[in-house]
């Protein structure tokens, strides 16, 4: 094992997914809390209905966050941890499904409106947020794209 963890990426493709709970997967790296900077388990699906996992207190030197859609379930206390400069949600598998056009909806702009105004508020070390969309489906681009061009607009 190493003895410090800078950088961690867990992804699932498809066939290989791999089921943890996020207090598993806290216990796991929690040796690294000290030294973890970077933590990206954006294309899994870690965050289930009713889970809460304090990401700001058990990883205060992360300084980059990629979770997954799910993470609209997470209040921002739990996210913006001192360090946290960079937040990416990404939206591309969950298991074996693919998103499509109606998972970034009103529901996930106004999760996205109330992180930024807790980041703001917070004074946080903030300065980033990534949306990663990648759609099972072509066709007109509306719903979620829509409302979040807004979003960006409002926040200049």
């Amino acid at each position: 094992m190493a003895k410090k963890l800078f950088h961690f990426k867990m992804s699932n493709y498809y066939r290989h997914y791999i089921p943890v709970d996020l207090p598993t997967f806290g216990s796991i790296l929690a040796i690294h809390k000290d030294t973890l900077q970077t933590l990206d388990i954006g294309c899994s699906s870690f965050c289930g209905p009713g889970v809460l996992f304090d990401f700001a207190t058990r990883f205060p030197c992360l300084e980059v966050l990629r979770l997954s859609q799910s993470a609209v379930l997470l209040e921002a206390d739990l996210l913006l941890g001192p360090k946290l400069r960079k937040f990416g949600w990404v939206f591309i598998l969950s298991g074996f499904t693919c998103k499509n056009w109606t998972q970034l909806g009103s529901r996930e702009e106004g999760w996205l409106r109330g992180f930024t105004k807790a980041a703001i508020s917070k004074r946080s070390a903030l300065k980033k947020i990534e949306i990663k969309f990648t759609p099972e489906h072509w066709g007109s681009m509306g719903g979620g794209w829509i409302s979040m061009g807004s979003y960006r607009q409002d926040q200049g």
